[in-house]
């Protein structure tokens, strides 16, 4: 029988050994191995983010700069576009200019100047420049009520008024003849008072502005307290005389409050929406004793009122009816009496006219409302030959208008069917006169 407690003992044995090893701990060189290990994949990792963010980094710059470029493509196209037509625009004017070198004056040397620093810290610099073909607007003329405030002013009208009425109030002569002579009167009085005034204040400017240039260049070389007082005292003369230019003007532009810089005011808009909202007229009694708010009927109801408060009686009925007969004639279709037209000279509707016609009828109808009012107490009617003579009167103040702006065949193309008109009216008349039994 085989000896098995050797065997199995040289069999523990070498397990123990075995485990012995497998226990040991590894070698500082192992160590180190696995660190530079670790440490090579963690940079191959950080390489590959650092490569991955920066492509797109790169995309993102690209496209970036893809636009810019498209930007400043369009930009550029933009801006030679924009030359293109400055240039042709030059081109143009310097055509026009060559064209017509005789009718603009060339500056010179002498019609620029520099003026005095009176109004601000800067000298103002004045050019003069000229373009004969070029016509002054016309300006209706209104009454400047500051003017009630000068005693000066007062006192010159009265006299005048006074004088008036002395010379030409007559017991033959109507009142409302009288009283529309009187307007035309004070008319020329008030606008030769104006100017008077207004040439007085320009030379007292332009004195001012001479004696502060004299007194600036005086005090530069020798500076002197009585000279320093001197200008204050003109300065302050200076400014209310502009000041009181600048309320005219403010009044006449017809803002009540200044504009703060840039924005206006809560002031300037709050003003605005009420001065809006007063002009609209949101409610109106009726015939029937009702009221409405619908703008429809309000507008309605105000063309019903004017036509009833200005329709004609049956002495002016005769009158309406030749005036509208003319009208009928010079712009070839039937065109009855409406109030409308006759008060307002507004084309009646249902009625399409040019803007020639449109602006005839206007003013014709205002000749003829004009003859009524200047007859007003006359117990007849302003007769159709008489109409016709007034119209006429003016239409050659009209051709001498349009004649002054180089536009007479203009004034023809407008007016020849009334003259035409005029003359068949004034014929017919002139054979009634030599034959009264026809």
């Amino acid at each position: 029988m085989p000896d098995t407690r050797g065997t199995a003992k040289q069999a523990n044995n070498s397990s123990q050994a075995t485990l012995t090893q497998s226990t040991a701990k590894p070698s500082s060189d192992q160590v180190m191995i696995n660190v530079v290990q670790a440490i090579r994949e963690l940079k191959n990792e950080l390489i590959a983010k650092i490569d991955q963010k920066a492509e797109a980094q790169s995309a993102e710059l690209r496209t970036q700069i893809e636009v810019l470029q498209s930007e400043f493509k369009k930009a550029n196209e933009l801006a030679e576009a924009r030359c293109a037509a400055l240039e042709g625009r030059v081109t143009l004017l310097e055509t026009a200019a060559s064209e017509q070198s005789d009718t603009i004056t060339v500056l010179e040397q002498e019609s620029i100047d520099f003026e005095t620093m009176v109004i601000s810290d800067h000298c103002p610099v004045v050019m003069d420049i000229s373009f004969p073909d070029n016509i002054a607007p016309q300006r209706t003329w209104r009454f400047n009520p500051c003017l009630l405030s000068n005693q000066d002013f007062v006192k010159y009208i009265s006299n005048h008024i006074d004088l008036f009425m002395e010379t030409n109030q007559d017991p033959q002569i109507s009142k409302g003849c009288l009283w529309e002579t009187l307007k035309a009167y004070l008319r020329g009085i008030i606008i030769s008072f104006t100017a008077s005034a207004n040439k007085k204040n320009a030379k007292r400017l332009l004195e001012i502005e001479i004696r502060i240039c004299a007194i600036d260049q005086e005090h530069a070389l020798t500076p002197s307290e009585n000279l320093y007082r001197e200008r204050i005292l003109l300065q302050t003369e200076y400014d209310i005389i502009m000041t009181e230019r600048a309320e005219d003007l403010h009044r006449k532009s017809r803002l009540n409050y200044y504009e703060s810089g840039e924005r206006a005011s809560k002031l300037l808009s709050h003003q605005l929406r009420q001065s809006v909202a007063t002009s609209f007229i949101t409610e109106i009694g009726l015939d029937n004793g009702g009221s409405t708010t619908e703008q429809k009927s309000i507008n309605k109801q105000f063309q019903e009122f004017y036509k009833n408060l200005y329709k004609s009686e049956a002495v002016l009925s005769s009158f309406w009816l030749s005036v509208f007969d003319g009208i009928s004639y010079v712009c070839k279709k039937r065109i009855n009496p409406d109030p409308i037209m006759a008060i307002f000279g507004a084309v009646p509707e249902g009625i399409t006219l040019s803007a020639s016609q449109a602006n005839m009828g206007a003013f014709v109808t205002l000749l003829a409302r004009k003859l009524i009012l200047v007859n007003w107490k006359s117990p007849n009617a302003p007769t159709h030959k008489r109409w016709l003579e007034e119209v006429f009167a003016h239409l050659k103040l009209e051709k001498l208008r349009y004649s002054s702006q180089g536009y007479t065949q203009k004034f023809f193309n407008v007016w020849q069917r009334f003259i035409d008109y005029f003359s068949e009216k004034c014929s017919v008349s002139a054979q009634n006169n030599d034959n009264p039994d026809a």
